[in-house]
């Protein structure tokens, strides 16, 4: 392998090393964005041998090109393009150090429902075509995938050892996805470690195409003064997970060695269920805390729809992972202070 020499101020060996290249499929999301800066700043990654390697190299992966202030970083690449072109794929994958791929980037459930060739070519084709170009590789790639508790059916309770049933076409590719990266990593050709994720809060920015966007706008609309809507009903019961434990276990996730998984490479991150009516009086009790009495907060109604709310009762609304825990992943179930993270983060650190 290409041996680099006088790594810039980067540097954190005196000797020379190999090099790391990291590609982040949805880079310019928020999760993407989080955990690229989580990983400029953590400068290195471990390699199939365990060792600490310098990151030398981060490709920001997506559709579109945001705008942050980790692009000016000199180890940031952006790549434009869509994950199911193999020309685009080929592009962002190339290299012969070693690689680190998370694949974050989807086409979210209520857009899956509207478009399902879209679904399809984007979320189970890309991570093919992505698993296909790992494979080529003389050097195994490290493959982060996330996937979502949408793989399971509507049961209250989920585990590791539960029956994958998905509602939606968003959670059928999931599952495909998952299979193909339990394979692919018994054939050795990647080293795939894959977590399910309950829904992430709170996301800044404008909504997204997911069924479970209202989870954030709950929070964020009314703290920004905007009256927001509700599409299910105050006493539905959702399962979450704050962004700042989702950065936390992917990048744990990567440095796991690969002896500590088995055949199933997956598991169902450390969340927690509340019902909307409890999102709704976290809201009021962070509000009161931390925003100025003078800041009006936005008015909250519920008008249910029938599609979202579909989709949200078809889902699990609670999962426990003994593959969490064995890997060391831990929660937080404190509602009310991951609202006041992000209130800290995106509020009233404008």
């Amino acid at each position: 392998q290409r041996r680099v020499r006088g790594f810039s101020q980067h540097t954190i060996l005196e000797t020379d090393f190999i090099a790391m290249k990291v590609v982040i499929t949805g880079g310019f999301g928020f999760i993407g964005t989080l955990l690229a800066r989580r990983l400029l700043q953590k400068k290195t990654l471990a390699n199939q041998e365990g060792v600490q390697i310098p990151i030398t190299k981060l490709v920001l992966f997506d559709v579109f090109k945001g705008e942050n202030e980790i692009t000016k970083d000199p180890r940031v690449e952006v790549v434009i393009g869509d994950v199911s072109d193999p020309v685009v794929v080929e592009k962002a994958l190339s290299t012969d150090e070693d690689l680190a791929v998370f694949h974050l980037s989807s086409i979210m459930s209520g857009q899956g429902e509207e478009n399902f060739d879209l679904a399809m070519r984007v979320n189970l084709h890309g991570c093919l075509l992505l698993l296909e170009t790992c494979r080529k590789r003389k050097r195994k790639a490290r493959f982060v995938f996330t996937s979502a508790t949408a793989v399971f059916d509507s049961r209250e309770l989920v585990t590791d050892e539960t029956r994958l049933l998905p509602q939606s076409t968003y959670g059928t590719t999931k599952a495909c996805c998952e299979l193909l990266i339990c394979d692919y990593s018994r054939r050795g050709f990647v080293d795939g470690r894959m977590a399910r994720l309950p829904t992430v809060i709170v996301r800044p920015g404008a909504p997204n195409k997911a069924a479970s966007s209202f989870c954030s706008e709950l929070f964020r609309s009314p703290i920004n003064g905007i009256d927001c809507k509700i599409p299910v009903r105050p006493d539905s019961k959702v399962f979450l997970i704050g962004y700042k434990t989702v950065i936390d276990c992917l990048t744990q996730l990567h440095e796991l060695e690969e002896s500590k998984f088995g055949y199933d490479r997956t598991t169902i991150l450390p969340g927690f269920r509340v019902t909307v009516q409890e999102m709704v009086d976290s809201l009021h009790r962070v509000a009161k805390e931390l925003l100025p009495g003078t800041r009006r907060l936005g008015n909250i109604t519920f008008e249910l729809d029938p599609t979202i709310e579909k989709i949200v009762n078809g889902w699990p609304t609670l999962g426990v992972s003994e593959n969490s825990k064995k890997l060391g992943l831990v929660g937080n179930d404190d509602l009310d202070d991951i609202v006041k993270t992000y209130v800290l983060d995106f509020v009233l650190n404008k």
